[in-house]
């Protein structure tokens, strides 16, 4: 008589699947904080952004520093890692998700997001989760080299306050004076729109630097103060500075005030002082350029694309897509194939885009441009 066998127990994919929710549900985040590896990497980040804040809280961390890590996490991390699981965090898938963000967002992006994601996996060890960091082993991502900074020629000097003065927008947002005061000390926007006039000393000639305005997501504008010791300093102002400190001093001045406030006497937003200060260096060059920005504008409105999506898209900065829309760059026919590809618009069969092309008259040959010399508060240069 032949005995009977036990039948093998038959294993699906899906029983895989309901046996690890079932351990990743049993294995949450316990009393004691531990980790598991079958958490959800998105766990693993609403933990990690947890922590950050009570490092901001305490004051060891800058509060931009969230605001530029939450940017890279919703717009890269969570959307490539989110939703798998800590322990499948491996090296080399590591390395593909930000070798794939260094070709579609740039290597600065890169940069940040392997910065953010190796914190992520160093809190993992920390509770358990993992027993090494995976991103150790990720190629680190190297910068293009820059070009050094430069001072600005007194040629150069000459050229750029003439146009702001001349400028009847750049007067109404205050620029002529201000960039007086960066050319004269070197500082940055943010920098010299935190300075009070309790801080000036106009008998000695001399300013202290101790503070910068961001604005902060949730906070608005705050006054903070540096990330290191080396960014509060003393520094000496220029006869020039001086000279156009004293006309504004003897308008009348609160010493608590910032020495180039807005309207109501508060803090002025850096992000609208670079914007104004772009486009008084980059002017509407000809009614051609405008034309063809506006054209462009529209084809990305008719495709119902923003212009941080085409920026995030293409690795440009934010600000390059707006110059380009406002005529304030001249472009040629493949810089106009790139975008009209991105928006599905066929160049070759929009004759009327491309004769606004072939129209671009050759950029001034004087007039300063993005790029082409240094920003006023690369280096202090000759005294204005």
């Amino acid at each position: 008589m032949q005995r009977g066998r036990t039948p093998r127990a038959r294993w699906s994919p899906g029983a895989e699947h309901r046996l690890l929710t079932k351990l990743r549900d049993r294995a949450k985040v316990s009393q004691y904080g531990e980790l598991s590896p079958t958490d959800k990497i998105n766990d693993l980040i609403d933990l990690w952004i947890e922590k950050l804040e009570e490092r901001i809280e305490d004051g060891r961390r800058s509060p931009t520093t969230l605001t530029t890590y939450r940017t890279a996490i919703k717009n890269y991390v969570r959307p490539a890692l989110g939703e798998l699981l800590i322990g499948e965090a491996t090296t080399p898938r590591i390395d593909r998700v930000i070798g794939t963000i260094k070709r579609n967002a740039g290597r600065p992006t890169a940069k940040t997001c392997r910065a953010v994601i190796s914190g992520m996996m160093q809190l993992a060890v920390r509770y358990g989760a993992l027993t090494v960091n995976p991103v150790r082993e990720v190629e680190a991502v190297e910068a293009r080299p820059k070009d050094p900074p430069r001072a600005l020629t007194t040629e150069e000097i000459a050229l750029l306050r003439q146009q702001l003065t001349t400028d009847e927008a750049a007067r109404h947002a205050d620029l002529p004076d201000l960039v007086v005061f960066m050319l004269g000390t070197g500082v940055r926007i943010g920098e010299s729109l935190a300075v009070l006039w309790s801080q000036v000393d106009l008998e000695a000639g001399a300013v202290q630097i101790t503070h910068t305005v961001v604005r902060v997501p949730g906070q608005g504008l705050i006054r903070k103060a540096p990330k290191s010791r080396a960014g509060v300093r003393a520094l000496p102002l220029p006869d020039g500075a001086v000279t156009m400190l004293r006309r504004r001093h003897a308008a009348g001045v609160h010493p608590d005030e910032p020495i180039f406030a807005d309207s109501l006497g508060g803090f002025r937003d850096p992000s609208n002082v670079r914007r104004a200060l772009r486009r008084a260096l980059s002017p509407v060059a000809s009614t051609a350029r405008r034309d063809l920005g506006e054209t462009l504008r529209s084809a990305r409105l008719q495709a119902g694309l923003t212009r941080k999506q085409i920026a995030t898209k293409l690795g440009w900065p934010k600000t390059r897509l707006e110059l380009i829309e406002t005529g304030r760059i001249k472009l040629d026919r493949e810089l106009v194939a790139t975008l009209v590809k991105t928006y599905r618009i066929n160049l070759d069969k929009s004759p009327t885009l491309s004769a606004q092309v072939d129209q671009q008259p050759n950029p001034h040959p004087q007039t300063p441009s993005p790029g082409s010399a240094p920003t006023p508060s690369a280096k202090p240069p000759p005294q204005p």
